[in-house]
Parts: structure tokens; C-alpha cells; sequence
């Protein structure tokens, strides 16, 4: 009777029966649970959880469970985690229609059977088992998957082409001689191949164009040559080549960084943050050092001009041309106003009268005058300035007009200061004259 008694505390302790898994869930509500979790219990079978309508993740994670047959009408089912259990095949999973991740790492399954129903398959976690085929997975009954993890098998040859939505790869730690097929894979970003047996890098794997990660360490890449398509992986920023005889374990050779240093977004290699140049973009300046900048040019620009209007200042009377300028044609004009002055009343007196009793020919001298003055100053040449403000006049001046005059030729300046000689004479006898 003892035995017997103990015999049943065995199975109950390693079978979960339904009412047990009531206790699990919140207010022992099968129907209305979304979840099961019974990791680590010890356990070799389940009763049928068709009960558990809504059942969306069942993780079972370290029990001992060899068989699925209590699995079958479970069809809202999306997680399932079998990890380090004792599974040697994998059966009853055709109807598990919902079925988006599946890890069954740490067993000793030899083949993918039972997978090709799983069309609703994201994420493949098979890790440590006794895999030698990938049979039981293909493009057209598997389209969403994204997540392949085959690493620590006994695979000796893989195609994954035709994935169009996988993402990520490890096949670390199995029996390859050479890349996989990696045909139409335009998605995949991480690529895990250390551990294995190939001799070389191919070129088709340019042709993956969002890869990001690449691990190739302990392998047999014995020549350089054999990492060359590396410099076609524009878009890398991860990559372990360690343990390789043409890489070496710690130090690199420097032709390997050379290949290394073309990678423009590489920044993690062996697994370690390395620091190569990037080309540096030219600096923008911002909005204000840009006035300033304009500023400083105007500045240099007004400097310069000024110099230019002193020199030209300083030579004022010397020379033929600059000599006989401006200075003279201010100092005859005030002589000219000076004899506004004289007339019959000579001085302010005689001034007065002559408003008062010939403002007709007061005001063709005072017209005369204005004459003479427009044309002395409309005529003089932007090089007779004597100071930089004189030239910023002459040259708003000059852009209004429609027309920008000629500047005259230095030759040609003794003629023009005559002519201007002469007409201020002229006006001078016409005052004198004038009664």
C-alpha cells in the first residue's frame, strides 16, 4: 500500500492534470486566460488544454516532456516554449495556425518535421539539438519568417534563399564548409557564422544590402583575399573575424585594417569599439557668424576705400590730373559766390537794392551759378574723391541711372579741367558785366 502510495505522488508530481492548471491562472478561469506559464516543474505530460480557448503563450521551459499530443486543438496559440525538454521529434503542431514563435532549444530533435503547417511562423529557436537537414522549412510555408536560430547543430549545408522577410540568422557552431545560399534575402541584417569551417567570404554576400552584423570568427579564412567582399558591405557597423588564421586571435595585421578602415559605418569590430575616421562634413555657419563674416568684408572693404580717398585727398594740387580736381573747382566756386556780393551797392547794401529793383537778372545769376556748379559736380571722376562717404554718394548716384557713364581716361583729363576752366571764366565776365 505504500508503494502504491508513493507511486501516485510520482505521476501527480509529473503530470499536470486540468485542475491543477486551473490554479495557475486568475480566478481559475481557462476561458478567460491568455497565458500559462509552467517552467521548471518537473513535468512529462499535460492534460488536453482545449479548455483554454484563448490561450495565447505556454512556456514550459525545463520539464520533461517528450511528446505534444495534448497540443492539438490549441489554435489561438502564439508562444510555445518547449526549451530543455526531452523532444526527439516534433509532431502535432498542424494545427497551431497562430503559432508565431516556437523555441525548442536543448533537446534532441534531429529533423524540422511538422513545421511546413505553420504559416503564421515568425521566429525559429532550435538551438543545441542534432539537426543535419533544413527540410522542414521553405519560403512558400513559412513566408513571415524573420528569426532563424540553428546554432550548435550538426548542419553541414544550409539554403536560405527566398526569405524575404528574415532578419536574423545564426547557424554559429555547426559543420559548415562554406556561406549559405543568401539569395533574395533583402531584409537580413544579422548573419552569425562563427565557429564553423569556411575558407572564404563570397561575394554574393554584397548583395545583402541592410546587413548590419557579421560574425565569421573561428573558422579557416586562412588569406586575406578571403575577406576582400568585406569592402563591398557598405552598410556594416558589426563584424567578428577573430580566430581566423589570416586575421589572427588578438592583433590584427595591418593589411586587415586596411580592408577594415574602408567600411565608412564600421564601428564595432572583434567586439570592441573601434574609432575609424569618417569623412567629415563641411561645417555649416550659422546665420550670425554669417553677418559677421559680411560685416568684416565691408569693414576691409571701407578700410581699403579709405585709404584710397586719403591718398587721393593728399594728392590734391599736385598732380595734373587729381592736382587740379576737386580743390580747385571748391575754392573758384567760392570765389564765384563771393561776387554775389558786388554790384552798384557794393556789399550787403548794394545787395539789398539790387533784390529789390533787378530780380529778373538776380535770378539769371543765381541760375548761372547753380549751372555751373551741377556740371562741376555731375562731371567729377570717382578717382578725385577725397573721402570714402564722397564715393559711396558717386556710386548710389551711378547705379540709378539707366546708363552708366564712361569713366574718362586719365589722358584725356588735363582737356577736361580747361574746359571747366574756362567755363567758370566765362561766367566770372558775365557777373562782371551784369549791371
Amino acid at each position: 500500500m505504500e508503494s502504491d502510495g508513493s507511486d501516485e505522488d510520482e505521476v501527480k508530481a509529473h503530470c499536470l492534470r486540468f485542475t491543477d492548471a486551473l490554479t495557475e491562472v486568475p480566478n481559475g478561469d481557462a476561458q478567460a486566460a491568455s497565458e500559462l506559464l509552467l517552467q521548471d516543474r518537473g513535468l512529462t505530460s499535460l492534460d488536453s488544454l482545449e479548455p483554454f480557448k484563448n490561450l495565447k503563450k505556454l512556456e514550459l521551459k525545463g520539464n520533461h516532456i517528450a511528446s505534444l499530443g495534448w497540443l492539438e486543438m490549441n489554435h489561438s496559440l502564439c508562444w510555445l516554449g518547449l526549451a530543455k525538454n526531452r523532444l526527439r521529434r516534433l509532431t502535432h503542431l498542424q494545427n497551431l495556425s497562430s503559432l508565431a514563435v516556437l523555441d525548442f532549444s536543448d533537446n534532441k530533435v534531429a529533423r524540422l518535421d511538422g513545421l511546413q503547417h505553420l504559416q503564421g511562423l515568425k521566429a525559429l529557436i532550435a538551438a543545441r539539438n542534432r539537426i543535419t537537414l533544413l527540410d522542414g522549412i521553405s519560403p512558400k510555408k513559412n513566408p513571415l519568417l524573420e528569426t532563424i536560430v540553428l546554432s550548435h547543430n550538426q548542419l553541414q549545408s544550409v539554403s536560405l534563399a527566398g526569405f524575404k522577410n528574415l532578419k536574423k540568422v545564426s547557424l554559429a557552431n555547426n559543420r559548415l564548409h562554406s556561406f549559405p545560399s543568401l539569395q533574395k534575402l533583402p531584409a537580413l541584417a544579422e548573419l552569425r557564422l562563427n565557429g564553423n569551417q569556411i575558407t572564404t567570404i563570397p561575394s554574393l554576400v554584397t548583395t545583402l544590402p541592410h546587413l548590419t552584423t557579421l560574425d565569421v570568427g573561428k573558422n579557416l579564412i586562412n588569406q586575406l583575399v578571403g575577406f576582400e567582399t568585406l569592402k563591398g558591405l557598405l552598410w556594416l557597423s558589426n563584424l567578428n573575424v577573430r580566430g581566423n588564421p589570416a586575421s589572427g586571435d588578438e592583433e590584427m595585421p595591418k593589411e586587415m585594417w586596411d580592408i577594415l578602415s574602408t567600411l565608412p559605418r564600421l564601428e564595432i569590430v572583434n567586439g570592441k569599439r573601434q574609432g575609424f575616421a569618417k569623412p567629415q562634413k563641411p561645417k555649416k555657419l550659422k546665420a550670425g557668424h554669417d553677418r559677421h563674416d559680411r560685416h568684416d568684408r565691408h569693414d576691409r572693404h571701407d578700410r581699403h576705400e579709405a585709404n584710397n580717398g586719403r591718398g587721393h585727398k593728399a594728392g590734391l594740387g599736385r598732380g595734373r590730373g587729381a592736382g587740379r580736381g576737386r580743390g580747385m573747382a571748391v575754392s573758384e566756386t567760392e570765389e564765384i559766390q563771393s561776387l554775389r556780393g558786388r554790384g552798384r551797392g557794393h556789399g550787403a547794401h548794394g545787395q539789398q537794392k539790387a533784390k529789390t529793383t533787378k530780380n529778373q537778372v538776380k535770378a539769371e545769376k543765381l541760375q548761372l551759378l547753380k549751372t555751373a556748379n551741377k556740371t562741376l559736380t555731375s562731371e567729377a571722376s570717382p578717382s578725385q574723391a577725397a573721402s570714402p562717404s564722397h564715393l559711396k554718394k558717386e556710386k548710389a548716384k551711378k547705379t540709378k541711372r539707366a546708363k552708366v557713364r564712361p569713366a574718362k581716361a586719365k589722358a584725356d583729363q588735363p582737356a577736361v579741367q580747361a574746359q571747366k576752366r574756362k567755363k567758370i571764366v566765362k561766367v566770372k565776365k558775365r557777373l562782371k558785366r551784369a549791371p
